[in-house]
């Protein structure tokens, strides 16, 4: 901090002074040495605390001639006489001094007795502080927060041991609704609260001594803020072959963990609750489609969580039936480095703000080798891009490539199925000579498909 290079020079200046004044001899005090006797007595114990624009002067006095004890500082002007009473026993001495600068002091103390005799001088000294040392502390501040559920946890910048700070306060709200205190070391950075209640108020504030045996603790101004949980997705897979989507994922600031079940009509109701309280699931390229047929497509799609759908094999109708299209996806490879365009059907809906659209409001949207699936019967989701005409060695277009659901909306007419929550579909992924390739979109589809994420999240 800024203070701290002049208060060490101020401490070092200090310190040569006191050895000075220390060994002075009787004709440098304060007081006549012609009323100065041997037999009087020094102060036996002279100590000096500081405080904010006060100093604490502690002292032990165990001559019972003495009536007086006599503290001077700066000029002559700043004196004080102090009653003494050592005739049944040493008597100890606590007197505060107020409205002193901020500075560097050199207390000075003598025994008086009633003839007006004095002792030789003892002396001591202090730092007083004030407002510039306290315009000069600074909180600690935080440097990263993750929130999952009620779990927080906090890291806090590095602190300057040297500076005097000595706790920092933190005050939160659980999940009970209890305001809870409790504070940090100094040497610590990090803290893990594990019932802290999202979005209400987090307070904290740093705590400083000047020195160790000051008499003030200063305390900074509080700094407020509040967390919000992390969103979490749970992505559906059953292997590494959706890792780079999911790292993607996390890297956009999502906390995602990885959930299968080949049989999850028969899945405890714990998993179920899991995956309903979850802001969002989705289901990847990677898992087999025949998981989600039958008994499991009436589990999968009573979730009431949002969801989204990357793979086009699922989609269909033997499997958890969102499209009237029973056979397999067809494969597009041309060998090349060929785009799939989309025609975005709804140009002003939000998730297309930060991409730019061509004239006819087409957007580069699929890599290739890729799957894509045409359907028989229009849905009865909103189709917000598919293939545009001429795509895909395809004259019409028409591959489903981003389409949403209303909750309890059957799929499609005749379908007999609907979902218990929010879908998406937003397909994309092939097996292709030997390799997986499962988050084949362009940097343009990522960016819609960020935000509808985050639209479903919300």
């Amino acid at each position: 901090m800024k203070f701290d290079k002049k208060y060490s020079v101020l401490l070092l200046l200090f310190s040569l002074a006191l050895s000075m004044l220390s060994c002075k001899n009787d004709d440098d005090s304060l007081f006549s040495n012609e009323n100065t006797t041997n037999s009087l007595a020094i102060v036996k114990m002279l100590e000096v605390r500081s405080g904010i624009n006060k100093v604490l002067v502690k002292a032990v006095v165990d001559d019972p001639n003495v009536s007086e004890m006599m503290i001077s500082w700066g000029d002559d002007a700043n004196a004080l006489s102090i009653p003494v009473d050592a005739r049944n026993g040493a008597d100890t001495i606590q007197q505060t001094i107020t409205n002193l600068e901020e500075r560097i002091y050199i207390f000075r103390a003598v025994n008086l007795d009633a003839q007006g005799n004095s002792s030789k001088e003892i002396t001591a000294g202090a730092e007083v502080f004030g407002s510039e040392f306290q315009a000069n502390i600074a909180n600690r501040s935080l440097t990263s927060s993750t929130l999952l559920d009620t779990n927080l946890d906090v890291s806090f910048s590095a602190t300057d041991l040297s500076s005097g700070i000595i706790n920092t306060e933190i005050i939160y709200q659980n999940t009970q609704g209890e305001t809870i205190e409790l504070s940090i070391d100094p040497k610590r950075n990090s803290l893990n609260i594990p019932d802290y209640l999202g979005e209400s108020p987090f307070k904290f504030r740093s705590l400083y001594v000047p020195t160790p045996t000051a008499l003030d603790t200063i305390y900074t101004a509080y700094t407020e803020t509040s967390f919000e949980p992390i969103p979490e997705i749970i992505f559906v897979t059953d292997d590494a072959n959706d890792d780079e989507q999911i790292n993607w994922l996390r890297d956009q600031g999502f906390y995602v963990s990885t959930y299968y079940n080949s049989s999850f009509d028969t899945s405890a109701q714990s998993d179920i609750d899991m995956l309903n309280d979850a802001d969002l699931i989705i289901i990847g390229r990677s898992g087999s489609s025949g998981d989600f047929a039958g008994a499991q497509k009436t589990a999968w799609n009573s979730l009431t969580t949002p969801l989204i759908l990357n793979s086009q094999w699922m989609a269909r109708s033997n499997r958890l039936n969102w499209f009237d299209h029973a056979s397999n996806p067809v494969e597009y490879a041309p060998g090349n480095d060929d785009v799939v365009n989309v025609k975005v059907n709804s140009p002003n809906d939000a998730v297309f703000t930060n991409v730019t659209l061509s004239g006819d409001n087409t957007l580069p949207w699929l890599q290739t080798p890729n799957n894509l699936l045409y359907i028989n019967k229009t849905s009865n989701g909103e189709v917000l891009a598919d293939s545009a005409p001429g795509e895909a060695d395809n004259d019409d277009g028409g591959s489903v490539l981003f389409v949403r659901f209303s909750a309890e909306t059957e799929f499609y007419d005749g379908a007999g199925e609907s979902a218990a929550g929010p879908r998406t579909y937003f397909g994309f992924g092939i097996d292709f000579d030997g390799s997986s390739i499962y988050f084949p979109i362009t940097a343009e589809a990522k960016e819609v498909y960020l935000q509808e994420i985050l639209r479903l999240i919300d």
